[in-house]
């Protein structure tokens, strides 16, 4: 009995750790992953599994196994999430790696039909590869990025990020070569695309880059330089070794480059844009983007935002606009939309300029240039972003509609602030009081002298402020806290003073 236990003992002892190792290492054929699974990559720097979206929904995945918030840089089924129970991924015999949900239906396949197919492996770079007999590579989910580049995945004509949000769901923004061979990031409206980043108006050798119909590819190295091959170069301000590094195209449509520290957090080393407000299309149609100081989107006038919750879906008109009628226009001073001109006029006045947008019914507004006097009529209102020193443009509504627009916005300013002053002890009240007596006053002088200005701001700035904007925002203030209702302004007003704001160098006031 003993002798015939020995040999039976020897075969448990050579099985149990292959069994280990294809639990976590790789996937041999006729076997599967489930819901509470796990692939590793060798050094244990990736990991691949089903990766919880929500409480009952789940993605296939692979993300970042040392960053604190599991990071994800690749997803087989971001649009079609799989029930948090009962689903798995097969690996066929065939090479074929099927995704199923708890009832067995299939919800995503790698489309690998082969006789040679040996094993599944997520890799250290990232990479979850189908390898066949001789190391021969059937498939890699680094051919079918989402919204990350990593380290030594080649950045092919075939390759394009596209943007998620956190639920991993697919945004507007994209990055992939265009037709001119260069990498370019994409703006995709429902019904519109456009390029926003080179600047399309730039020619090819302001955007510093070399077409080439020959070679399409690019590559992110470990040591965290890029080199495309139409010149796109970067490097991330901490080039390296041994650091975990990513470049995601970001909900936001910023590209960033991003470096894994010690404790498990991301920073950026590097991105396309350090002013936010340059992603033409951050707003969506209709919006525009402001600093107030950090990055915001507000609407033009006579429209509303669509999703409180995600302002870059845009936003609507408040009525329907009709071809015929009276017309007025709202200047919208300092503020770009980008693209979408019906035509293009040089040398016309601003009445010109709204007599060609007004007898035109495609027309929904118009760009000039003032003292250039050029015109630009657009039939779309999008990439708006507010901007120093640059044109004013219209909206087009008729008269009657603009007061339903608008509906002189009765929800006026101020009336939250009486309320609260209700509830405020007298002292306080005076006190205001006097401070917006002396500030009215020295709003009404002529005095060239506007060293007065400082002692109305908060000495926090150190005197880092602009006297245009504090003078101006200082006028608001008092109109808004008007004894008189009738006198206080209409958010219409008070949207248009905003985005006009001239932004200009900040100046010390000593």
């Amino acid at each position: 009995m003993v002798a015939s236990s020995a040999p039976l003992l020897l075969l448990l002892t050579l099985i149990h750790p292959l069994l280990c190792i294809s639990a976590h290492d790789f996937l041999l054929p006729g076997s599967s992953l489930s819901v509470d699974g796990e692939l590793h990559s060798p050094g244990g720097t990736f990991t691949c599994g089903f990766q919880q979206i929500s409480p009952n929904a789940s993605t296939f995945s692979i993300w970042f196994s040392k960053s604190t918030q599991k990071t994800v840089v690749w997803s087989a089924n971001p649009l079609h999430p799989v029930y948090s129970w009962g689903s798995k991924v097969e690996f066929n015999s065939d090479g074929g790696m099927i995704l199923k949900d708890y009832s067995g239906q299939t919800v995503w396949t790698n489309d690998v039909s082969s006789s040679d197919a040996q094993r599944a492996q997520l890799l250290d770079s990232g990479n979850l590869v189908v390898k066949g007999k001789g190391g021969i590579t059937l498939w890699q989910s680094f051919d079918s990025p989402t919204d990350t580049l990593l380290p030594t995945q080649s950045f092919t004509a075939a390759i394009k990020l596209v943007s998620t949000n956190r639920l991993l769901v697919p945004g507007h923004f994209s990055f992939h070569f265009d037709d001119q061979y260069l990498l370019t990031l994409f703006d995709d409206e429902k019904d519109i695309s456009f390029i926003y980043w080179p600047e399309p108006r730039a020619n090819i050798w302001q955007k510093h880059r070399i077409p080439s119909n020959s070679t399409r590819n690019g590559i992110l190295d470990s040591w965290g330089h890029f080199h495309g091959s139409d010149n796109l170069t970067f490097t991330a301000a901490d080039w390296g070794p041994n650091i975990s590094r990513r470049l995601t195209l970001d909900y936001d449509g910023n590209l960033r480059l991003y470096s894994l520290d010690m404790t498990g957090n991301w920073s950026v080393t590097w991105m396309v844009f350090p002013q936010l407000c340059k992603v033409r299309g951050l707003c969506g149609r209709n919006g525009i983007c402001v600093y107030t100081p950090a990055p915001a989107c507000v609407c033009a006038p006579g429209y509303d935002v669509i999703d409180p919750s995600d302002r870059s879906k845009g936003c609507s008109p408040r009525v329907n606009i009709s071809c015929h009628g009276q017309v007025e226009f709202i200047s919208l001073r300092h503020t770009d939309f980008l693209g979408y001109d019906l035509s293009v006029h040089h040398s016309v006045s601003v009445n010109s300029c709204m007599e060609i947008c007004s007898s035109d019914c495609n027309c929904v507004g118009f760009a000039y240039w003032e003292g250039l006097g050029d015109c630009y009529p657009k039939n779309v209102l999008l990439g708006g972003v507010a901007i120093s020193n640059l044109f004013s443009t219209g909206t087009m509504y008729t008269y009657r509609e603009l007061v339903l627009a608008t509906r002189k916005f009765k929800d006026e300013l101020g009336r939250g602030a009486s309320e609260l002053q209700k509830n405020e002890d007298d002292d306080v009240k005076m006190a205001l009081g006097r401070v917006i007596r002396v500030l009215a006053e020295q709003l009404k002088s002529d005095d060239s002298d506007q060293s007065w200005i400082a002692d109305f701001i908060d000495t926090r700035l150190h005197g880092q402020f602009n006297n245009t904007q504090a003078r101006m925002t200082m006028e608001l203030a008092v109109s808004c806290l008007e004894e008189d209702r009738g006198r206080r302004p209409t958010m219409e007003y008070v949207v248009q003073m905003l985005v006009s704001v001239d932004e200009v160098n900040q100046t010390v006031v000593g």
